[in-house]
C-alpha cells in the first residue's frame, strides 16, 4: 500500500497485489482495506483507471468566533471579557510553566456547563498571548471542532496552526520553508522529522505553540474522529515539546460507559490539567451590568439591577442575555422605569426564544410541562420521547439545562411562559426589608392620583425622604404601586378595596 500527498498532508492511497502487481483491484478489496487501515479511511483511492468518482471530503478548519461589541452574543473577546480573574490566571500560569520547562504536562481542558464562558475564556487566552508582552513567546489557534467531518480534521487543524503562526511572523520564513513541513498521517501528526525539528527550534527560542479545540464533546459523536484526537493528545503529551493542546468540555454531555470512546475520554482527562468553570459571583454579574450602564450612559436603577441579578441566577450567559435584551428595549424607547414595571418586558425575549423547529418546540414544551408538574425529564427517557439530537440542540441553544440526570427549561419564568403562554411576574428571593406595618401605612396614602416623593413626604412625616424612598421600593417590589417618571401611583385601583387591605 502506498500513501500519496499533494502538499504536506496525505490525500490519496494506492493498493497493489503483492503476488500480481498487474492484477485488477476490485472495489470490494479496496473497501476491505479501508475498514482495517484507519489511516486511509478518508483518503481517495488513486488508480490509473479509477473505478469510482469519490472525492476527498471537504474540511473547513474554522476558528471560534469573537465578539465585536459587549452586546454581541458571540463568545466574548478579551476586550469584553468579564471576571474569572482566578481562572484566567490559572490557565495562563499553566501555559507559562510549559514555556519555562517547569511541567511535563502539555494538555489542558476547560470544563463547564453550556453558556458558562468556555469559549470566551479561550478567546481571552488568545488575546492575552497576543499582547505586546507575550506575542513573541506564545501563539494560539482556537478551533471550533463542530466543523470537523473526518479524521483528517486533526492534521488539518495542526497544519493551520503552523501556517497561521508563520503568517503572523511567529515562525521564521527559513524555518517554515526550507525543511518543508510534512504530516505523514492523520494518526501520526508529529511523526515527521520536519515537525520535530520545528518544535525543537521553537523550544530553543523560548516559543510555544498552543492549539485549542472548542466544543470538543462533538468529536465523540463522530465515528473514528475521536481516535485521531486521542492519538494526537497522547503524542503531544509524550513528546513534551513546545506544543500545548487544549480543549473545552460541556459538563452536561456524558459518554455512556458502553461507548467505544468512553475509555479514551477517561484517558484524555487523566493526562490533562483541568480548569473548572463556576457560576458568576456578584462581582462578575455586576461587571456585565456595568457594561450595560456604559452602553446606555446612565446608572441603572437599583430596582432594575436587582431584577437582573436575581433573575440571572448566577448563569453567565443569562445575565448577558438579560442585559442585551434590556439594552435593546431601551434603544426601542422603553424607559428603565417601564422595564421595571413590565418585568424587563420578557415577553418579547421569550418570543424570540421560541423560534424553533416543530420537533424542538414539541420537546421544549414536553420538558417544560414535566418540570411545571414537578416531574422532571430524566436522562433515562432520552430517545423514548425526545431524541438525543433534538435535546442536544436545545442545550446548545441554552433553552434547556441539565442538573444531574434531570433536564429543565433554563429559567422558571420562561418555563411558566412555555406552559401558560403568559409572562409571570419576576419575583426576587429576599425577604421584605421594611416593617410591614410601615409599608401598609404608606400604601394607604395613595388614591387614584399620582404622588411625587416630595408630596408623599408631606403626607408621611415619620421618616426622612430616603427612608420613604426605601418603603416605596418595597411596595413596588410587591407589585402594589408603580413609578411613572417622578411620580408614584397604584398599580391597580382595586388594590384599595377593603378585602385587599385585609390581605396585606
Amino acid at each position: 500500500m502506498l500513501i500519496l500527498s499533494t502538499g504536506s498532508l496525505p490525500t490519496h492511497y494506492s493498493v497493489y497485489n503483492a503476488f500480481d502487481p498487474e492484477a485488477n483491484l476490485t472495489e470490494k478489496i479496496s473497501d476491505d482495506v479501508k475498514k482495517n487501515v484507519p489511516e486511509i479511511k478518508d483518503l481517495i483511492l488513486y488508480r490509473l483507471i479509477p473505478f469510482s468518482s469519490d472525492v476527498l471530503h471537504s474540511e473547513t478548519v474554522a476558528e471560534i468566533q469573537v465578539s465585536e461589541d459587549w452586546a454581541d452574543y458571540r463568545p466574548a473577546s478579551s476586550k469584553h471579557f468579564v471576571g474569572r480573574i482566578d481562572l484566567r490566571n490559572d490557565l495562563f500560569k499553566f501555559i507559562k510553566l510549559v514555556n519555562q520547562h517547569q511541567t511535563s504536562n502539555r494538555i489542558f481542558y476547560i470544563d463547564g456547563k453550556s453558556g458558562w464562558g468556555k469559549s470566551s475564556l479561550i478567546n481571552d487566552l488568545k488575546g492575552r498571548c497576543a499582547n505586546k508582552l507575550n506575542r513573541n513567546k506564545y501563539f494560539v489557534l482556537a478551533v471550533d471542532t463542530r466543523s470537523a467531518n473526518t479524521s483528517n480534521f486533526v492534521a488539518l487543524a495542526f497544519k493551520k496552526l503552523i501556517e497561521s503562526a508563520y503568517s503572523n511572523g511567529f515562525i521564521e520564513e527559513n524555518l517554515f520553508n526550507k525543511p518543508g513541513i510534512s504530516i505523514p498521517s492523520s494518526y501520526d501528526v508529529l511523526a515527521s522529522d520536519s515537525v520535530k525539528e520545528l518544535l525543537k527550534t521553537l523550544e530553543r527560542e523560548g516559543k510555544t505553540l498552543i492549539i485549542v479545540f472548542d466544543q470538543f464533546e462533538d468529536v465523540f459523536r463522530k465515528t473514528d474522529l475521536f481516535k485521531a484526537f486521542h492519538k494526537f493528545l497522547l503524542d503531544v503529551n509524550d513528546a513534551r515539546m513546545s506544543l500545548v493542546v487544549g480543549f473545552s468540555w460541556k459538563s452536561e454531555i456524558s459518554i455512556p460507559i458502553s461507548h467505544e470512546a468512553y475509555s479514551l475520554w477517561q484517558q484524555s482527562k487523566n493526562v490533562a490539567s483541568c480548569i473548572n468553570l463556576r457560576e458568576f459571583n456578584f462581582s462578575e454579574t455586576n461587571g456585565v451590568i456595568k457594561q450595560l450602564e456604559r452602553a446606555v450612559r446612565k446608572t441603572i436603577d437599583i430596582d432594575l439591577k436587582r431584577k437582573l441579578i436575581e433573575s440571572s441566577q448566577g448563569f453567565p450567559w443569562l445575565i448577558k442575555k438579560l442585559c442585551i435584551h434590556t439594552y435593546n428595549q431601551i434603544k426601542l424607547g422603553m424607559t428603565i422605569e417601564e422595564l421595571v414595571e413590565q418585568d424587563l418586558n420578557c415577553g418579547s425575549l421569550f418570543e424570540n426564544d421560541l423560534n424553533l423547529s416543530p420537533e424542538e418546540t414539541r420537546a421544549l414544551k414536553f420538558i417544560a410541562q414535566k418540570s411545571y408538574d414537578g416531574n422532571f425529564f430524566d436522562a433515562t427517557e432520552i430517545d423514548e420521547t425526545i431524541s438525543n439530537d433534538v435535546l442536544t440542540e436545545l442545550i446548545n441553544k441554552r433553552l434547556v439545562v441539565k442538573s444531574g440526570t434531570k433536564y429543565n427549561v433554563y429559567w422558571d419564568i420562561f418555563r411558566d411562559y412555555v406552559v401558560t403562554n403568559k409572562v409571570p411576574p419576576i419575583g426576587e428571593s429576599y425577604l421584605i426589608r421594611q416593617y410591614v406595618r410601615v409599608c401598609i401605612n404608606v400604601f394607604k396614602l395613595f388614591n387614584e392620583n399620582k404622588l411625587t416623593l416630595v408630596e408623599l413626604s408631606q403626607l408621611y412625616s415619620k421618616g426622612n425622604i430616603r427612608t420613604l424612598d426605601n418603603i416605596l421600593r418595597e411596595l413596588r417590589n410587591m407589585g402594589l404601586i408603580k413609578k411613572d417618571g417622578d411620580s408614584f401611583q397604584l398599580k391597580r385601583q382595586d388594590f384599595k378595596d377593603e378585602k385587599m387591605l385585609k390581605t396585606i
